[in-house]
């Protein structure tokens, strides 16, 4: 009986364990999703507006609505992470007000340049387009209390630790919005870019959030709400 409950327990010893981020539990496949995609680069900026800019998106995109869903308010500070070609700056901009900040973020210079003459063709005075890195939003010092991923969380890698660097610049009570491809719906999104929403809310909620599903679906998109546990 003794040798069996030796044996027991030094399997039990010898069990893998969840990476720890702080104290945060990460399950072992919560990259995975991620790391299957085939990152594509988006340098050229005048070819991706083409196809990010153009007003046919709208129909599919619902930029208003989603605005709503994130119930922006007067002097809000809000991130768009991923801005991309600066589709979404002219409603987050008058969604915040003149008192309010938008900051649109991505990896390219390219598209920084691009977003900066579109923030001045329309007069975008509340918004300034910033560069960062592969692995973090650079959010420290900003006051960000709403962050906004748009068609972007799938191109994360290593999200955990990611979510957990937002998670660590926001403002108390800071809410994060993932707007992605719904794998039930037929679009125009390859198959690897459409992830089950339980996957992404798994990541924020193994980085310390409160998650949750909005019920308000876009036509071809899911929005998921994540809110900082203080």
């Amino acid at each position: 009986m003794a040798m069996k409950y030796l044996i027991l327990l030094f399997l039990f010893s010898c069990a893998e364990q969840p990476v720890q981020l702080g104290l945060v539990e990460k399950p072992v496949d919560v990259d995975e999703p991620q790391n299957k995609i085939n990152h594509h680069s988006f340098r050229d900026a005048e070819k991706w507006a083409k196809r990010f800019n153009t007003p046919k998106r709208n129909k599919w995109q619902h930029p208003k609505e989603i605005i709503e869903i994130m119930k922006l308010e007067e002097g809000d500070h809000v991130a768009d992470i991923g801005a991309g070609t600066g589709y979404m700056l002219p409603y987050l901009s008058k969604g915040v007000g003149s008192s309010g900040k938008v900051y649109a973020l991505d990896i390219e210079d390219t598209l920084i340049a691009f977003m900066n003459k579109l923030i001045s063709k329309k007069n975008l005075n509340n918004t300034v387009a910033e560069i960062i890195p592969t692995d973090d939003p650079k959010l420290q010092g900003k006051e960000i209390n709403k962050v906004l991923f748009v068609n972007t969380w799938h191109h994360v890698k290593k999200p955990v630790e990611y979510a957990v660097k937002v998670r660590d610049s926001l403002v108390k009570s800071g809410i994060v919005f993932l707007v992605e491809p719904d794998p039930k719906v037929k679009s125009d999104f390859g198959p690897k870019h459409k992830i089950d929403p339980e996957v992404f809310l798994a990541q924020w909620k193994a980085a310390g959030y409160s998650c949750h599903l909005h019920d308000e679906k876009l036509p071809y998109q899911y929005v998921i709400s994540c809110l900082v546990l203080n």
